[in-house]
């Protein structure tokens, strides 16, 4: 009998086991006939308002947004968040707008309490976003070393936005992104257009400002973001500092940007970074890099990259490497940049300068760089004697028995 009493117990345990896990409640944000009910559990009962719904949602939920303009009266920020959820459009970024006004951020993102962060924002367009401090379009922080997780932002539009006051550290028209120089916490940027962003700020970053983040941004492009300063200041695409080792941007596109150093893209600080299978064209910076300013204690990798109809008034049209590590630079080709002025070293191409450990040039080609000034063109080291291998260089001195040639290259 002692056994028999068992037998409901085990078969209790044993149907628990057998439940299906739990599944969590999707949200939902609509503006058409939908009636809220404050829970927003279907389409017909959706809030009509997206930060209702975040605020209702529990981590780990997914808030589902239906097409339309969504605004934010009598706030700074038109939508807060603080949880590990997924936001994502339904039909993607050309019809789902989050719209500062021009007088609003559109998106601040706050996870510095969290640990084993699982956040989305996917398929929105982020425009009009306007603030006097960090990230017009997009604020992400993420700045506690407790943080871990991973923080997405995919297939997103993000234009028209604003950073306003002139100050150190401010900036990041389209996005400011600040961590704290962990690996646990992984930024991801995917298939983003940031397009026409603006700042004042010091330091720059008119499209993205990666402030000491592990980011992987892959696949994006960066167009006609410009610096309202361009004295000094830098990064009108991308302006990366004290990047954590690790950090990877590829098969990305730099085009139109406007800055003074590194119009493409700038990296400072202690960064250490990749720049893989990259186009940067058509940039324009007034002092160092047209396509790409490097100033960094650590060294950074541009591998696969081609860099070309760049333009800069002082050196190194196509990139800059300005003391700090130096570049290693592969498999790329830096053709047909421009430098305009008259003075400075005359580098159009290629400018390594006042290098702290050696720099390197491999399986590369320097060609058809322009410079108004005269001299090398192509390459030019002021304090810095890389090492060149494999590489096509048509104007300067190549080291020999290298597999170097001076010759035109034949493009295709």
């Amino acid at each position: 009998m002692k056994h028999i009493r068992t037998l409901p117990v085990i078969l209790a345990v044993s149907a628990c086991l057998l439940l299906p896990a739990a599944v969590m409640a999707q949200r939902y944000v609509a503006q058409g006939t939908n009636v809220p009910d404050g829970q927003y559990l279907t389409w017909a009962t959706a809030a009509t308002n997206i930060h209702d719904a975040v605020d209702v949602a529990v981590p780990g939920e997914t808030v589902w947004v239906g097409p339309g303009t969504y605004r934010r009266d009598g706030v700074t920020t038109v939508l807060s968040v603080s949880k590990s959820i997924h936001l994502r459009s339904v039909d993607g970024p050309e019809t789902t707008i989050i719209d500062g006004q021009g007088v609003r951020r559109g998106v601040y993102i706050d996870v510095r309490s969290l640990v084993d962060v699982d956040l989305l924002i996917e398929g929105f367009t982020i425009a009009n976003g306007y603030t006097s401090d960090y990230g017009g379009g997009i604020y992400f922080l993420h700045s506690a070393s407790t943080v871990t997780g991973t923080g997405v932002v995919e297939n997103c539009i993000i234009t028209n936005c604003e950073v306003t006051v002139s100050d150190r550290d401010r900036g990041g028209g389209g996005a400011y992104i600040r961590g704290s120089s962990t690996t646990d916490f992984l930024f991801v940027m995917r298939d983003c257009t940031v397009v026409g962003n603006r700042t004042a700020g010091r330091n720059g970053g008119a499209g993205v400002y990666l402030r000491e983040n592990l980011s992987l941004v892959e696949d994006c492009r960066f167009l006609n973001n410009e610096l309202l300063i361009t004295s000094t200041y830098s990064g009108g695409g991308i302006y990366a500092v004290n990047a954590v080792a690790g950090t990877i941007i590829r098969n990305s596109l730099f085009a139109g940007n406007v800055s003074g150093n590194g119009a493409g893209l700038a990296v400072l600080g202690s960064s250490s970074l990749t720049i893989d299978s990259c186009v940067i064209r058509d940039n324009i910076g007034t002092r160092y890099g047209g396509g790409l300013y490097i100033s960094s204690s650590m060294p950074v990798v541009v591998r696969n990259c081609l860099v070309y109809n760049n333009q800069a008034s002082n050196r190194g049209s196509g990139i800059a490497s300005y003391g700090g590590a130096g570049v290693i630079l592969e498999n790329s080709t830096v053709t047909s940049n421009r430098n305009t002025s008259v003075g400075g070293y005359g580098s159009a191409g290629v400018l390594i300068e006042n290098s702290t450990t050696t720099a390197y040039i491999r399986n590369s080609i320097l060609d058809n760089n322009y410079t108004a000034a005269g001299g090398h063109a192509n390459l030019t080291t002021p304090g810095s004697t890389p090492i060149i291998t494999n590489s096509c260089i048509t104007t300067g001195a190549l080291p020999p028995d290298s597999g170097n040639i001076s010759d035109p290259p034949e493009f295709i």
